[in-house]
């Protein structure tokens, strides 16, 4: 589903008088790395240790399976065979529980947050992505949906999914599964994560990011989550970036109050800004930036991003975003077109603003 027929989709649940409601947990209140340590399914003592471990040295490994634990090798990286591979009874079907699966994963509390404590739980799991790494190296990339006792899943619009990670190794047998996440992070609406993409950010490493949207009170936003990822390895580098946001539906005349774009882009004060040094600014767990490129919350806006991921030559590149739209500025109704960029850069461990903007209103 496109980004306007989200919007289309959800004003009219809006204007039918359907409930709506802000998603309660796009971030984890731990960090990556615990999760990590805690995501792997493996014994619930070796699974806390791990938790610990991982959380006091912010390691981002994947735990390793054991050869006694390791199960019947993929004869090739098609997801179904890979699936198969990790969940041996698993079958992709739309009807009955055949989706269902025992996993381990941090313990989540009422607001979302995650905590140390690992947890059985039963997902309805699908594949999303499959990322050959190298050679000999993969991984497969799952979406898991909580469900209820009697199987039916938990897909409110309060309700996110858990991000797996299985990651593979090439050997004359096959592609055995050689370390395992089942619980990577938790994030979205709806029973999803949102939409997904892959870029290559350095000759060794991949990025891998995902785009939820919602909408409460009339307004839309969506956001994304950006991981990094090389063989064994997988690490949240950025949480819940603005990426578009319209509250087109929350007010019935900013429509025709955003066509009359009066102010040309490339003569804006929002375009000098865009390519401006931007002061240094990094996203917080809650979602909020920290510095100034917060922007603030016009009258009217209907703003879309887009995000791409440069290769670096030794590291990883640059993340660019890219947005258009428009925007009112201050309380006289004039309209300003928005052409603007946001370039992140990558810095202990996390995507930093370094240049630009983002005009997201962060509502």
């Amino acid at each position: 589903m496109s980004r306007s027929e989200f919007f289309k989709t959800n004003r009219r649940g809006l204007r039918a008088g359907l409930s709506t409601y802000r998603p309660v947990a796009l971030t984890a209140a731990v960090s990556i790395a615990a999760a990590l340590g805690a995501g792997c399914s493996k014994p619930a003592e070796t699974n806390a240790t791990n938790a610990t471990h991982a959380a006091a040295n912010a390691s981002s490994q994947a735990p390793s399976v054991s050869a006694s634990d390791a199960p019947a090798p993929s004869p090739d990286l098609k997801r179904t065979n890979l699936m198969h591979s990790v969940f041996p009874d698993w079958r992709d079907t739309k009807k009955g529980n055949a989706r269902i699966v025992d996993v381990e994963v941090p313990n989540r509390d009422g607001q979302g947050h995650l905590s140390k404590e690992i947890v059985g739980s039963q997902l309805d799991v699908t594949p999303r992505e499959v990322i050959r790494l190298d050679d000999t190296h993969a991984v497969m990339l799952t979406e898991g949906v909580e469900v209820t006792g009697t199987g039916e899943r938990i897909d409110s619009h309060a309700s996110g999914a858990w991000l797996g990670a299985y990651f593979f190794r090439k050997q004359p047998s096959g592609w055995v599964l050689d370390q395992r996440v089942d619980g990577v992070s938790y994030d979205g609406v709806q029973g999803t994560y949102g939409a997904t993409d892959v870029a290559r950010m350095s000759p060794n490493e991949f990025g891998f990011w995902t785009t939820a949207g919602s909408c409460w009170q009339g307004s839309c936003g969506s956001w994304a989550s950006v991981f990094r990822i090389a063989p064994g390895r997988i690490e949240r580098v950025a949480d819940t970036l603005r990426v578009s946001a319209s509250d087109l539906g929350a007010r019935d005349d900013c429509e025709g109050i955003l066509k009359h774009s009066d102010v040309p882009a490339s003569g804006t004060d929002a375009r000098v800004k865009a390519l401006a040094p931007a002061k240094e600014a990094s996203v917080s767990a809650d979602g909020k930036t920290n510095g100034d490129d917060i922007a603030d919350s016009p009258q009217c806006f209907d703003i879309e991003g887009k995000l791409a991921i440069e290769q670096g030559t030794d590291a990883p590149g640059d993340l660019r975003m890219t947005f258009s739209g428009a925007e009112t500025v201050g309380h006289g109704g004039k309209v300003r077109v928005i052409d603007d960029v946001a370039v992140y850069r990558l810095k202990d461990g996390k995507y930093v603003l370094v240049e630009g903007r983002n005009p997201v209103p962060g509502f």
